[in-house]
């Protein structure tokens, strides 16, 4: 082998090891929402983790329930139309969450089948409430050195729970700030009684940027009370010719259709203002609709999907 090839495999080896430790990356600034994206449950509904997947399985498992059913849909969507048209959003969930008793006491024919899904997705947790491919993610990038950011954004109640239990699977303080969204203002709670105020786009931007990890609860009244709109959801600043930073945001309710007026994440160029296409964003990998039981089964599924992400820009 001449001497040629051997500087250029060693400088080869050398750029791969660097890239690996984070020494070139850019920051990774990584949204994730936390019911159904990080956890398999919601204080807010009232739904404990083996109702959440029960529910999940529910949006997969479609058959004509009754006579009153002409062609097959999912389980959910005849607890939404058919059988409780009626009630709120919260009340439909619950129902939906009661799948696996509806096929034992009907004694349905996909039972079994339903039932060990239910159970693998269930032995994934271990008893944890925070999905394994979250750890994996995190330690990958804490052997690899990178530099990233772990932003939690919620509109449930679940925060506290989260925080608590990361801290504890990671052995160190790894959340230490929390705040508040508000109109697209962020609210950091420094003490009890004292909070301090970031309320433009661009330093909002920039706080994500400088930060390590931070817990945020957004305001579901805002959004809610708006019929849903995006521009009340979850505020998402991103500037994709920043060649020092990738941002991108998790969530299992992105809507996809192009152009929806409703969703739930809100991304906005920090120094135009410019309202971003939701869909546009889901194409490029910065955006990402999680399916909850593949995030629950595959230790691998958040860090396929930034390194496919890496991989493409």
């Amino acid at each position: 082998m001449s001497g040629m090839n051997l500087r250029t495999i060693f400088i080869t080896c050398s750029l791969l090891s660097a890239v690996q430790l984070g020494l070139f990356a850019e920051k990774l600034i990584l949204h994730f929402d936390v019911n159904e994206t990080l956890i398999a449950r919601d204080s807010a509904v009232g739904m404990s983790s083996e109702e959440m997947i029960a529910a999940r399985l529910a949006h997969q498992v479609l058959d004509r329930w009754d006579e009153r059913v002409l062609e097959p849909i999912s389980y959910a969507d005849y607890v939404r139309t058919v059988l409780y048209p009626d009630l709120d959003y919260n009340a439909k969930q619950r129902h939906i969450g009661q799948f696996l008793n509806y096929l034992r006491q009907v004694d349905h024919p996909l039972r079994a089948e339903v039932e060990a899904k239910h159970q693998l997705a269930m032995e994934r947790l271990d008893g944890r409430f925070v999905f394994p491919s979250f750890y994996k993610l995190i330690r990958k990038l804490d052997r690899e050195g990178a530099d990233y950011a772990v932003v939690l954004r919620t509109f449930g109640y679940d925060l506290p729970l989260v925080m608590q239990e990361v801290n504890g699977q990671l052995d160190r303080p790894f959340f230490t700030l929390q705040g508040r969204v508000r109109k697209g203002q962020v609210f950091l709670a420094h003490s009890p009684d004292q909070e301090s105020c970031v309320d433009r786009i661009e330093a909002v931007y920039q706080l994500f940027k400088e930060s390590s990890h931070l817990a945020l609860q957004d305001h579901y009244d805002d959004w809610n009370g708006s019929g849903k709109l995006r521009q009340h959801s979850k505020v998402f600043p991103i500037d994709l010719e920043d060649s020092s930073v990738v941002s991108i945001f998790f969530d299992d309710n992105v809507v996809l259709a192009p152009g929806s007026p409703t969703n739930i994440v809100h991304p906005v160029h920090p120094t135009t203002g410019e309202q971003l296409e939701v869909a546009d964003l889901v194409e490029t990998g910065h955006i990402v609709r999680v399916d909850t039981l593949q995030a629950i089964l595959d230790d691998n599924y958040f860090i396929d999907r930034i390194d496919r992400l890496r991989t493409h820009e």
